[in-house]
Order: structure tokens, then sequence, then C-alpha cells
């Protein structure tokens, strides 16, 4: 049939005689019947007794599954009624008692139950639970406080006090339910024969030297104290004092045990004893060489962190530190900690001060009067500026001036924080007037001969050198130059002074030669007109010669006359020059007489000249 069979539960007063059982009923006699027929009572299924005689102040209870939960009157006199082996209770104390049973009908479902008790009942441990498997068939797993630990029915042995849960989980896959998981929870609250406890001191662990402690023993329930230190074992002591001098690690041990369960309580107490000592080198380089080197070394001991600061700012975090510093005022500082002795500072000046250099290039410089000047310096730290014996010039690196007369420059940089203060460099400034070519010519020789012999004499001023070209060839460098000309010529003389830096100076004079063994006679060109209208065309009367030299003329007389006779000028000059001055324009004669002075013969013209007007 589809349909759920039928539950059925009967009760009377007294025994029931007349129900019907099952082969596989779980009692033949009692006061209470129940039964589970086929769908629609078509036919029984399963039929029981169960032992008691009425329900009076029962409890019945059923659920869908089939399970029934029944309460029953029990009199003494009942035997039909039977615990089992796990009931609460399996015997009745009083003349009537409930009795309570648990039947489930459903025969599909997965029913997990256990029974736990415990064997053990020893404060100490270890302790020892059995465990009854009740459930109905199935696979079955068993976890003490969520692990798993073996199979069914085991014997379950604790080591320790504590709180448990005991949990047993079962699983058939042909079950309508799958699987049911059931409970049992345990608290062995130890009571310890052993408390352990002390009260333990040190000195401050900051100070050097060492220090001590102090231990004392406050715990109960001890029958043996087994101390353990740097400084060995102890037993039989409920206090102790120890001492330390080095750095490092110290752990103290106590061990406080008993008999009765063997059962024992440990305390340990560690502590680090790390004083904190500032100490550094530092070493900075020549505070007169920049930059500035330094190098510091952490020296002390204790310290979990080391800062280096420069001015506040943090430049490292390592027990070495090392900079480089520009010319300044600085204030390095170390900071070093530990956890338990909190931070040390300590702080050093540092002058990084540097030294003045100056330089300039050229350290000598030549310029010619009235030209300009361009020096440059340079400067490694500080103020330039440049000085001359009149006062200051610039104050900068550079400097442009045209001092009149030779002198000495100073080019200083100064800079009062550094070492020195200040550095100099003279610079010799010489001033070289321009040169002034001039020389005087002076004829030497008689004009008589074949060669005309010429001094020269150097008459300008500010010469370093001289350079003569006597214009046929012929080069000098002396002062003074006595040079012969054997051809008759124009020769142009050039005198070049140098006097460096300034530029060359030039003078020049033009030497007309004639010789007379070359020209023949003196003999004088005779101008018959003259113009005196200031053109400079034959403005005045004057006489060259056409052949020999004028310096050959002797006994030289000159007279102008009139048309009517009358004398209008008379000279005895050879250079005469006459230009109609005071007289009119018109008709007029001259009378020249000069001796040849090579030859000696006297010469004597007369030549008409005509004076024009404008």
């Amino acid at each position: 049939a589809n349909s759920a069979p039928n539950v059925l539960v009967e009760e009377g007063q007294g025994w029931i005689t007349q129900a019907e059982l099952t082969d596989d009923a779980l009692f033949t006699q009692g006061g209470f019947y129940l039964a589970v027929y086929e769908p629609d009572m078509a036919g029984l299924h399963y039929g029981t007794l169960m032992g008691g005689d009425h329900t009076d102040g029962g409890y019945s209870k059923f659920d869908k599954k089939g399970v029934v939960y029944q309460a029953v009157c029990v009199p003494p006199y009942d035997t039909g009624f039977q615990p089992t082996p796990n009931a609460h209770a399996t015997e009745q104390s009083f003349a009537f008692e409930l009795g309570m049973f648990k039947i489930d009908f459903e025969s599909p479902a997965t029913t997990a139950i256990f029974d736990a008790q415990v064997s053990q009942e020893s404060e100490c441990p270890p302790y020892s639970v059995e465990l009854f498997n009740y459930s109905t068939p199935g696979e079955y797993t068993w976890f003490v406080n969520g692990e798993p630990f073996g199979a069914v029915e085991n014997t379950l042995t604790l080591n320790a006090p504590g709180d448990y849960e005991i949990t047993l989980a079962v699983f058939n896959p042909e079950s309508c339910n799958l699987s049911d998981t059931a409970r049992k929870s345990f608290s062995f609250p130890f009571v310890p024969h052993v408390a352990a406890d002390w009260q333990v001191n040190t000195s401050d662990l900051c100070l050097q030297g060492g220090g001590a402690l102090q231990a004392v023993f406050t715990g109960t329930g001890a029958e043996t104290l087994l101390w353990s230190s740097w400084q060995g074992d102890f037993s039989g002591l409920d206090s102790l004092a120890l001492s330390f001098t080095e750095p490092g690690n110290y752990t103290l041990e106590l061990v406080a045990a008993e008999s009765a369960c063997n059962t024992a309580d440990t305390l340990s107490y560690t502590f680090t004893y790390h004083p904190l000592t500032l100490a550094a080198e530092v070493w900075p380089s020549d505070p007169c060489s920049l930059p500035l080197a330094v190098e510091a070394l952490y020296t002390g001991s204790g310290a979990s962190d080391t800062q280096w600061f420069i001015d506040g700012e943090l430049l490292g975090e390592s027990p070495d530190f090392s900079t480089t510093l520009p010319q300044g005022s600085y204030t390095l500082s170390l900071a070093a900690s530990s956890e338990l002795c909190g931070t040390l500072t300590q702080s050093w000046e540092l002058n990084a001060q540097g030294t003045v250099m100056v330089e300039v290039d050229p350290l000598e410089v030549t310029l010619c009067q009235g030209e300009s000047i361009a020096l440059s310096g340079s400067i490694n730290q500080g103020l330039p500026s440049w000085v001359s014996p009149s006062g200051l010039l610039a104050e900068d690196t550079n400097l442009s001036a045209a001092p009149d007369a030779s002198q000495t420059l100073l080019f200083i940089g100064t800079d009062l924080a550094s070492c020195n203060g200040a550095d100099t460099v003279a610079v010799v400034v010489t001033v070289v007037p321009p040169p002034v070519a001039d020389f005087a010519a002076v004829y030497l020789p008689d004009p008589c001969l074949d060669a005309l012999e010429a001094e020269f004499v150097f008459t300008g001023e500010h010469a370093a050198s001289l350079a003569w070209d006597m214009g046929d060839g012929a080069l000098y460098d002396t002062e003074s130059v006595v040079h012969s000309y054997t051809e008759s010529g124009s020769y142009t003389v050039t005198l070049t002074v140098d006097n460096l830096p300034c530029e060359p100076a030039e003078a020049t004079y033009l030497m007309a030669v004639e010789l007379v063994g070359e020209s023949g006679a003196l003999e004088l060109a005779l101008p018959n007109v003259i113009t005196p209208n200031g053109d400079g065309i034959n403005d005045c009367l004057y006489f060259v010669p056409k052949s020999g030299s004028m310096a050959n003329i002797a006994d030289f007389h000159l007279r102008v006359f009139n048309r009517w006779g009358t004398l209008v000028m008379e000279s005895f000059s050879p250079s005469v020059t006459w230009c109609a001055n005071g007289v009119e324009p018109g008709s007029y004669f001259y009378l020249l007489s000069y001796t040849d002075g090579c030859s000696g013969e006297q010469i004597d013209r007369t030549q008409q000249l005509v004076v024009k007007g404008e």
C-alpha cells in the first residue's frame, strides 16, 4: 500500500489478555498494547505488549515517523516492565513509579543512540570513558570535540582535564533520513594539586655594571621546587637571589611538583639585560678643505635603533654613518634607543670652513697706454673684489679697466668664516707709452763725388726697437745710421719704431740724390713765367738743377728788375723763392750769377720773366 501504516496504542487498567501479537513482539504480557497495521487496517504488521499497569499521570507523544514516547504507571508487583541496561534508573524505590519507554515503528529510519560511562573516577588523569552504541545499522563515526577518533564501542582515554563533547554520526544510504547524530558532553574539572606562582623582581635593567634578581615562590601544593638559572640549578629553596653582569638574555625557570597525581607546574621568566650606553666616534676631515667629509660610528651598547641627524634631518639609520657637507656650521646628532631603556641623544658641532682660494691668469699684463684691459679671476668661496693702488675697482670676478700708468692690481677673495679669511693674487700691469717715430737727416759727403753719404739719427721716443729702410734695399736696426747712396735718384727713407704691445709708428724722408759724376756740370733751370694766383702752379720763382746738384752751388746772386731797370728783388740764397709780392703783373727780367762748386766755373745768366695776374 502507498499510504503509511497505522500505529495503534491501546492502554488498559491491569493486564491485557486479548491483544493480537506478532512473533517478533517485544513482550507477551503487560498492561500497554502497541500495534502497527497495514494501511486501511488491512492486516497486522506488528503487535507487542509493554509492561505497566495503566497510564495514570503518564505521558504520551507520537511523531510522524512512528516513534512513540510513553510513560506508564508501574506498580511494585509488576514484573513485565523491564528496563534496558542504559536506563536512567533500573530499580523502583517507591510503591508506584513512572516507567518510560521509546519505541520506533518506522524501521527504515536511521537513529543514532549511544551511552557513555566514565570508568575512572580519580581526580588524576588519564580518564577512561566506555562507549555503548544502540544505534540502527549503518556506518558509524565517532568524534571527540569535532575530531574523529575510531570505530564503534571504543573505550575512550582522555589524558587531560577539560570539557569534551562526544559525537556519534550514523550513516545509512538505504534509510529514509540517511543519517542521524547523537552527542554527549563531559567535563573533567581537574583540581590541580600544584599551583605554581611567584614574585620576581629585578633591579633597573638600564643601569651599567650589572644587576640582581629576587624570586619568591608564592604558590601552593608543591612538594618539591627546582630552580634552573644561568648560575646553575637549585632545589629545596622557597626564594632565590641571582646576579647578572654581562649584557644578554637571561631565563629563570621554576618547576613545582607533587607526587599524588605526579603533576607539576612550571613557571618561566625571561628578561634582557642590555643597558643602553651612548658613545660614538666622530671623525670630521680637515675643516679647511671642502667639502667636509664626516664619518661617525656608534660605539655604545644596548641600542636596537640608531639614528643620525644633520640639523634635525634624518640622514642615517645604522651604527656607522658618513656624509659630506658644504661650507657652513652644522649640528650632528645621534639618537640611540632601545625598547627597554628609551632614547639617549648626543650632539656634536661641525664647522665646514674651507679655505678661500683665488686664481688669475695671466699674472702679468702689458698694454699700450690708452687701451683697456679685461681680467678674469676665479674664487672657490667668498666674495671677490679687484683693488688698485687708488682703491676698489670692482666687486666681481671680472674686471675691465684702462690704467694710465703701470701698477699692481690685487684680486681678493674674502670669506671671514673660512680658515684663512681671505686670499690675494697680484697682477702686474705694465702700461707702455706708444712709440713716436722721428729722425734727422744730415748730408755728409762732398757733392762733387760719385756717392752721397748721409747720417740719419733717431729723435723720437719710446722705442723698444728700430727698423730703418733706406729705400735702396739697405736695412738697419740701430738708433743712428750712416748710409751711402751710389746712384742718383729719389729714395724714401722709412723708420719704423716698435714698442709692444702698441702699434708701430713710422716716419719717412724723401732723399733726392744727384751725383756729379753722373749728371755733369751744374746747370740750373731758368723759369720765364710765374702766376702768383695761389693755385699752386708756377706761383713763385725758384730754381732747381737741370744737371748737377744744388749742393754744389757757390756764390749765388739773384737780382730781379722791372722793365725800367729798377731792382725789385735781390737774394744770395740758392733756395730762394720769390712770389712777386708787392709788384704788378708785367714784364721783368733777372740776372743770375753762381759758381759751380765742383768745377769752379763762374756762370752768369739773364732771363726775361713775365709775371701774370689772375
